[in-house]
């Protein structure tokens, strides 16, 4: 059999496997499908695998095959994960095409089923079919788009697995199976779990030089997460697996299910060493990426998978639950942290290329952003020279700005905004191998298979947390800079020299937030996170889906409302860093908590977030580890037990639930007190002294308590200093407002004191938005 052949069967094999429940959501699809030469002719062998990944995926009832109805939607399974060892929550998604719109992210859209499915027919008939990957490929991303509402079934356990995650890993578990049967699988073990994590992300991120940070920092962050991309595709591509294989790919890192075998293992090791020596070579040690592998057995009855587990004392090998293998994975991966580039090491061509001197030193030219010696080329605005690979981030973030697709190549992307009219640079016809992937925005069509019919590629959508920007006001095609983003505008926006265009301006208070944010205790989620008999593959999928979903794709929709003001650098898995103006941020950032919570439907699934206001020429390398120290402070604080769910502001944290809604009050309250002349700006910094005295009092109560010693000098005069001072000023006209705040300092309110921190940070706030008012200079 040649090799041609072997790979035809292998992806009709997946195809077995990627349609074999088709027939729950399209009944003429599955007709058509089962009609094929290949579904009659296959083997029981065949047929036996596909049974067997069908149970490995989810573990339901062959028999359990019954047509979805209009009373079968997908429930969130946010609502089924154990928080605190408890399931609640009973929100379902509607009947709607995969897209970002609140209704439907939100749960607020019931949507109609036979309009999907007439859609989904429809949109069969337009898949390109000149080439089995094109078509298999797009078929995977038409079914995400049509079948990620659907339950995988009708049981109780299934009623929040989506039927598009059963689909593709039972494809990916047949495939693996397949293979494993043909090619004999090592100690037993078909198949493996792959963990690509690519490490040191973030610093890299960030550690650029200020002056030109603005234009190339969203560049830098897309072309590193297609950098993950391109690693994706090529494992992909050179283990001859298919997206399904993807089980989750966000936030930096990825995991893939592939056979485990003698031949599979000698590619993987052939292509790690591959994909480490170019990473080496384009970034010279600043990044470089982990592998972690762990093959397995799996007893889709008792729901545990059978790997060697690593403990404290040796290695075990026994069975245990899924969350225990995607933590030994993870695990895995994490430790080649500490053996960076081991494969490069003992291989003697690039040991001496690791250990040589890189730099010239002397009068070499440095590039401005990020320090590196290289060749450098101009700015296209001619301003500057900075090294060739920060002179395509800036590229790239300017082409993002108006990009609504990406052409993928062998190792290689391109922007493009329609099919008709794209950029392709150095190509002007699409290869064999070429996927047009369109950037799934809110409030568009979002019709992957629009324009021209490119019969012999794969089609397909994605994800990208900041896909759009806010625009300069110099030109509709750039990004604004950091002090166009803070609210202020020059003649010349390149030019630190040049006037500023005051009626151009917004506000007084021209400051830069940034923000950081992530998911409390995700990593918990995921390995403690399921109940036994709901803890499959397919669960782990459903979730990785909902979370990429959100924060890699409606995060942009929410941006929408502070368009203007509000840049996401990096979005993806839980994570979310973002620029704007100072005041956006806290919205944007509010925004966020509200619409998580309403989208997981769990209070207890929380979110915590640090934000650090900064000038616009403020190194962003700094303010983003400033921003991740306070991100820290929130998730330290503990308010009435209750750890985490916070924000920290003004390097004060609050809780959300609890806190927040009372700093928003007296934030709007104190704003409306100084603006019309009901209190002095005095009495708010008198009352910013005594909170000085109250945080020193505090430390030393503290300091006390860990000594396991009484304070027996608490430092109180704050109290009697600040009682006497509002009553000082009190008068008729604001006496209202003066007994607010002796009630708020003094007095339990339902059996409790506001804290003064809570106070303190609504003071603040309330001081600098009365700043920003332009008759508040």
């Amino acid at each position: 059999m040649t090799t041609e052949s072997t790979n035809n069967i292998r992806e009709l094999v997946y195809l077995a496997g990627l349609l074999h429940d088709i027939g729950k959501f399209d009944k003429n699809i599955e007709s058509l499908w089962k009609n094929s030469p290949f579904y009659q002719q296959s083997s029981a062998t065949v047929q036996a695998i596909v049974e067997k990944a069908d149970a490995w995926a989810t573990a339901i009832d062959q028999q359990n095959n019954d047509v979805i109805d209009v009373n079968q939607r997908l429930k969130n399974l946010f609502g089924d994960v154990l928080l605190d060892g408890v399931a609640t929550g009973d929100n379902y998604f509607g009947f709607t095409k995969l897209c970002l719109e609140a209704t439907v992210v939100l749960q607020k859209e019931s949507g109609d089923l036979d309009t999907l499915r007439l859609g989904f027919a429809a949109d069969f008939d337009r898949l390109p079919k000149e080439n089995s990957k094109a078509f298999s490929e797009s078929l995977y991303h038409l079914l995400r788009q049509y079948t990620w509402c659907l339950p995988a079934s009708g049981g109780a356990d299934f009623k929040s697995i989506s039927l598009f995650h059963h689909l593709k890993l039972t494809g990916a578990f047949t495939q693996c199976l397949y293979d494993a049967h043909i090619d004999g699988a090592i100690d037993d073990k078909p198949v493996q779990l792959l963990c690509v994590d690519l490490s040191g992300i973030q610093t890299f991120i960030y550690s650029i030089g200020s002056k030109y940070a603005a234009k190339s920092l969203k560049g830098r962050s897309f072309s590193l997460q297609l950098l993950l991309d391109t690693i994706a595709r090529k494992l992909i591509r050179d283990t001859q697996t298919t997206s399904s294989h993807l089980v989750y790919s966000s936030g930096g890192k990825f995991f893939m299910l592939l056979p485990h075998t003698v031949k599979i293992n000698a590619i993987l090791y052939d292509t790690e060493k591959a994909i480490q020596q170019a990473i080496w070579d384009a970034y010279q040690g600043n990044l470089f990426v982990c592998f972690g592998r762990v093959p397995f057995d799996y007893d889709p009855k008792t729901r545990l998978a059978r790997f060697e587990r690593s403990t404290v004392t040796k290695n075990e090998e026994d069975w245990y639950e899924l969350g225990a293998l995607w933590a030994e994975v993870t695990r895995k991966a994490a430790e080649q942290k500490s053996q960076k580039n081991k494969a490069l090491i003992l291989d003697k061509n690039y040991f001496t290329k690791l250990f040589r001197a890189n730099d010239k030193g002397g009068a070499e030219h440095q590039c401005p952003v990020t320090g590196w010696e290289g060749e450098l080329a101009k700015t296209n605005d001619g301003e500057a020279e900075v090294h060739k690979t920060v002179k395509t981030q800036i590229d790239i973030g300017a082409k993002l700005q108006n990009a609504d697709f990406i052409t993928f190549g062998e190792g290689e992307f391109f922007l493009a905004n329609n099919l008709e009219n794209f950029d392709l640079n150095r190509r002007t016809t699409f290869t064999a191998n070429a996927e047009y992937c369109q950037i799934m925005q809110s409030g568009q069509n979002n019709d992957f298979l629009a324009g021209k019919s490119y019969n012999h590629i794969v089609r397909s959508f994605r994800f990208y947390g900041g896909s759009k920007q806010a625009k300069s006001v110099h030109s509709n095609n750039l990004p604004k800079n950091f002090e166009e983003l803070a609210g202020t505008v020059r003649e010349k926006p390149d030019d630190d020299n040049s006037p500023i265009w005051q009626e151009e301006c917004t506000g007084n208070y021209r400051r830069l937030a940034v923000l950081r944010m992530d998911v409390d205790s995700l990593g918990n989620l995921f390995t403690q996170g399921f109940k036994k008999n709901n803890a499959t593959f397919s669960a782990y999928a459903t979730l990785s889906g909902l979370l990429d979903w959100f924060f890699s794709g409606y995060l942009n929709t929410i941006r929408d409302e502070y368009a203007d003001w509000v840049n996401i650098v990096y979005s993806g898995g839980d994570d979310v860093f973002a620029v704007g103006r100072w005041d956006k941020i806290i919205a944007f950032a509010d925004h966020i908590q509200r619409d998580f919570k309403a989208f997981t439907g769990r209070t207890e699934l929380t979110i915590s977030a640090g934000i650090v206001l900064m000038r616009p020429r403020y190194p962003i390398g700094k303010a983003a580890d400033q921003a991740g120290e306070a991100e820290g402070l929130a998730k330290d604080h503990v308010y009435n037990n209750l750890p985490k769910n916070a924000i920290c502001l003004f390097n004060l944290a609050v809780n959300w639930d609890e806190e927040w809604p009372f700093v928003k009050e007296y934030h709007d309250k104190f704003v409306k007190w100084l603006l019309d002349g009901t209190i002095s700006k005095g009495i708010l910094q008198k009352l910013f002294s005594y909170y000085d005295i109250y945080v020193k009092s505090e430390a030393k109560r503290k300091a006390a308590e860990k000594r396991e010693e009484p304070d027996d000098k608490p430092d109180l005069s704050w109290k009697w200093n600040a009682a006497y001072t509002l009553s000082r000023h009190r008068t008729d006209s604001n006496k209202v407002a003066i007994d607010d705040l002796k009630a708020l300092l003094f007095i339990e309110i339902n059996n409790k004191i506001r804290r003064f921190e809570a106070l303190a940070m609504a003071m603040r706030w309330a001081e600098l938005t009365v700043r920003d008012y332009p008759k508040h200079k």
